[in-house]
Parts: C-alpha cells; sequence; structure tokens
C-alpha cells in the first residue's frame, strides 16, 4: 500500500508538502477570486472580503494534519537498514581467487607474471 512512500527521499517528501499547501491555499481562495474576478468585469465599483468560519485548532489541523500524517507513514514506511533497500554486493573476487587460491598465492602469482613481462616483453 505505501510502497511508492519507501522511494521517497526527504525532497519528495517536502515537495508533497509544498503541493498540499498550495491546494490547501487554491481551495481557501478561489472564491474571493472569482468574487473579484467578477468585480473586474464590472464598472469596478464593489467589496470583496473573505470570511473564514473556522477556529484555530480547525485551521491548525487543516494546515498541519496531512502533511504530518504523510510524514508519520513516511517513516513507517522507509527501510530499517539505514536507508538501503538491498544489502550492497560485495566486491568481485579477482580472476586467481575464483580458482581455489589463496590471495597470498594470487599475489605471488601476479607478481611473477609481471616480472616474466618486464624481462621479455615480447612474449605477451
Amino acid at each position: 500500500m505505501l510502497r511508492f512512500l519507501r522511494r521517497w527521499s526527504h525532497r519528495e517528501l517536502l515537495g508533497s508538502w509544498v503541493a498540499y499547501w498550495i491546494g490547501l491555499l487554491a481551495v481557501i481562495a478561489a472564491p474571493a477570486f472569482l468574487e473579484w474576478w467578477r468585480l473586474q468585469r464590472t464598472d469596478g465599483r464593489g467589496r470583496v472580503s473573505v470570511v473564514v468560519d473556522a477556529g484555530a485548532v480547525e485551521m491548525a489541523l487543516w494546515i498541519a494534519g496531512p502533511p504530518l500524517l504523510v510524514f508519520v507513514l513516511w517513516l513507517l514506511a522507509r527501510p530499517r537498514n539505514g536507508g538501503r533497500t538491498e544489502p550492497p554486493a560485495p566486491p568481485a573476487a579477482p580472476a586467481a581467487l575464483r580458482g581455489g587460491e589463496s590471495l597470498d598465492e594470487a599475489a605471488l602469482r601476479e607478481l611473477e607474471r609481471r616480472a616474466r613481462d618486464v624481462r621479455d616483453p615480447d612474449r605477451r
């Protein structure tokens, strides 16, 4: 259900808050803007006012409630392993080690190969 929130970084979270607040402001201001627009199309006489019939608690819940809810859901959806969704892949072993040699044997073989290449560069 909340899989999309797992992929969100803090930037997407903040962007969702800003989009919500812009939408909330648009919904609140739309009636006043429409009245202002209607008055502009007349001879310019008239008055526009906005009345908000909400208490301070109700307004605070409308402003902060949904962003806080999204934040809590975002925290719950995030992985618990330090932000990584899967463990990092181990580095690939050198070719000599994949054949069953130890690290010391592989290093010694590589040094011998380099010494041969320096003594006889045409042998490659």
